[in-house]
Order: structure tokens, then C-alpha cells, then sequence
């Protein structure tokens, strides 16, 4: 399990992309771009001791899961967080 931090706009979203080897997160051109938690799974992946842990980390905050088809080498379960250090306008 790899988790992506970093400051707006540092490309956590497309560092994802670039592991997973398809575009299944969203760049964005608006900052910031992922607001809530994302993990990005295979299909097959049993994320319930993830969800688990992070719903005793984060209480009242539910992550979005996206699935994705892994390829041979790219089966990452991957959290995309969200930038803390952004001021929405």
C-alpha cells in the first residue's frame, strides 16, 4: 500500500497515473484537485483491513474507492490524499 502526499499541484495525482500505467486519477488544472481521501485498487484487490484502519484514522471521513484492471507489474493499492496546505476560494 503506497500513500501520495504532497503540496498542490506537486503531481501526486499524476505520479498515481504514472504507476498504475493508465490515467485512472484525475490531473487537475483547478487546485486542488482530490478534496477526500481516494484508493485506487485492482479489482481483486480485499481492501477491508485498509478501510478499517482508516476509518479508525480518519472518523467521519469516507474514502472513495476506484477499481482498476492491474497489469503483471502495476497491482498497487494506492491512497491519493488530499493537500492540506490549499485555501479553497
Amino acid at each position: 500500500v503506497l500513500t501520495l502526499v504532497g503540496a498542490t499541484g506537486a503531481g501526486k495525482s499524476a505520479l498515481l497515473n504514472a504507476l498504475v500505467g493508465r490515467p485512472v486519477a484525475l490531473e487537475g488544472i483547478d487546485r486542488p484537485t482530490t478534496r477526500d481521501p481516494v484508493i485506487y485498487a485492482p479489482r481483486d484487490a480485499d481492501l477491508a483491513d485498509l478501510l478499517a484502519g482508516l476509518d479508525a484514522a480518519l472518523p467521519g471521513v469516507a474514502p472513495r474507492v476506484v477499481r482498476y484492471e492491474a497489469g503483471a507489474w502495476n497491482a498497487y493499492v494506492i491512497v491519493d490524499a488530499p493537500d492540506l496546505n490549499s485555501i479553497e476560494s
